[in-house]
């Protein structure tokens, strides 16, 4: 088994999209904001990640659009209203462009802030993994989301599930009614979904020392800038000045129920304990 990275131009505007692959799953990378824009289960040819690209939301073009939160979708980051580094061609090196694994490091200076991420699939595992480096960040900025934007299946409603390890298991269904958010400090690093029509689920990873905490966000199409129905499973990281920031975030995606992939992540010694029962430290 092996895995592969490739430059292609998918949507036809000049600049290369970054294409990793193995015989499970197909990821691909748009350099503006340097997001991961697809994470594709082949075996079900479901994209897990929120589907608009290569179409725009409808405040694009217009004066200020996107100084507004401008939905692209994938695995992004976010500081609030507006984030300019969406909208940056990020620079790229294929770091492997095949063999045990896939890499792609992403990078760019956004005034003075500087962001790098290396994404990462292995061959033999739908595992993609996300390692972000933050160096000189804007001093007033103190804290950041990663901020993947998620859709399980071909839509968001009642038949999602979503779950996180506090200090019981909690289970939540996204609500059609209104928008809403959630802070989540869990006991574990993970949360998973589930979409009970298709069968089909999904996992994330996150060093949860390194976090403030999870934030569960469920949209509406009422939420102007972004109306459509999607869930973020955002951890929020205090950024460290005067020195590097480091972070990892995992996706892992396959058919059939959530537990499993937890199984697995645990067996690859990426789940990990929360060692306070604080959600931060005061001192």
């Amino acid at each position: 088994k092996s895995a592969s990275a490739r430059e292609e131009d998918l949507d036809g505007d000049g600049i290369p999209e970054i294409v990793m692959e193995n015989d499970q799953i197909r990821a691909t990378v748009l350099l503006f904001g340097g997001r991961v824009i697809e994470y594709i289960v082949k075996s079900q040819d479901e994209n897990l990640l929120f589907k608009l690209w290569p179409d725009k939301p409808p405040l694009d073009g217009e004066i200020g659009g996107t100084r507004s939160f401008y939905p692209y979708g994938g695995l992004e980051e976010f500081t609030g209203y507006p984030y300019i580094g969406g909208h940056i061609v990020f620079k790229y090196e294929i770091l492997e462009s095949s063999g045990s694994a896939a890499r792609v490091r992403v990078w760019a200076n956004i005034h003075g802030s500087r962001i790098s991420k290396i994404y990462t699939l292995f061959a033999d595992s739908p595992l993609l993994e996300a390692r972000y480096e933050m160096d000189d960040m804007t001093p007033t900025l103190n804290v950041i989301g990663i901020n993947p934007l998620f859709q399980i299946g071909p839509s968001t409603g009642p038949e999602d599930r979503y779950y996180f390890p506090e200090e019981e298991l909690v289970e939540t269904i996204p609500e059609l009614e209104r928008y809403y958010g959630r802070g989540v400090f869990g006991k574990e690093g993970w949360a998973a979904g589930y979409d009970t029509e298709m069968d089909i689920s999904l996992l994330i990873g996150y060093p949860v020392n390194d976090a403030i905490y999870l934030h569960l966000w469920n949209n509406h199409p009422d939420n102007t800038p972004t109306p459509y129905y999607y869930t973020e499973l955002q951890p929020w990281l205090e950024l460290k000045h005067g020195t590097t920031t480091y972070f990892s975030y995992y996706i892992y995606g396959k058919e059939g129920g959530w537990k499993p992939l937890l199984e697995d992540l645990r067996e690859m010694d990426l789940i990990t304990q929360k060692e306070s029962s604080i959600p931060w430290d005061l001192d």
